[in-house]
């Protein structure tokens, strides 16, 4: 377990320095799936050409993928692809934001390239992540790979007005409700 630790600490590391020097970096689009590679346990989340596309999915650009929020919150999905198993750690500016949840590793278990089949399935590892409004430069490791690689899905999502605005009447409707009472 320990070498493990040390191997995500040194990727994470590389990682985030080569993901930081890169050229070829270009913004993301919100409300788009995107296909992301990845090489295995420890190793840096990677551009997605290469890689088997999403049904959904535009390949990801190099590392660092950079996007303005410029709504009180936007909120970043990522969720394994293909065959179940693989765990991620993601960053914003270098700092972990969180990992996607633990799931069994079990290769029998696929869901191939339908980003929202695999986000729906339990047995694929997958992460939501409130990210406050403004600047952001995303990059990840590979916390878990049994199978040695593969590719998986990302999107950034801005909260849609109607459904703010619903939730904002219905808040509304139960203050006056309990007013009343």
């Amino acid at each position: 377990m320990k070498i493990k630790r040390l191997a995500i600490a040194i990727a994470m590391g590389l990682g985030l320095t080569a993901g930081a020097a890169s050229t070829q970096a270009a913004p993301v689009v919100l409300n788009q799936w995107y296909t992301f590679g990845f090489e295995g346990t420890g190793t840096p989340l990677l551009p997605g050409a290469g890689f088997v596309l999403g049904q959904r999915s535009i390949f990801a650009p190099d590392t660092p993928w950079t996007f303005d929020c410029n709504f009180e919150k936007c909120e970043l999905t990522v969720t394994d692809g293909f065959q179940a198993g693989d765990e991620f750690r993601i960053f914003d500016f270098g700092n972990p934001i969180g990992d996607t949840n633990v799931v069994p590793n079990d290769g029998r278990i696929q869901c191939g390239n339908d980003e929202e089949g695999c986000l729906a399935n339990p047995n694929f590892s997958h992460g939501h992540f409130v990210l406050a409004g403004g600047a952001h430069s995303l990059t990840g490791i590979v916390t878990d790979s049994p199978f040695g690689g593969g590719a998986a899905f990302f999107r950034i999502d801005v909260p849609e007005p109607g459904t703010v605005a619903l939730l904002g009447l219905g808040l509304a409707a139960l203050g006056l409700r309990r007013k009343r009472a």
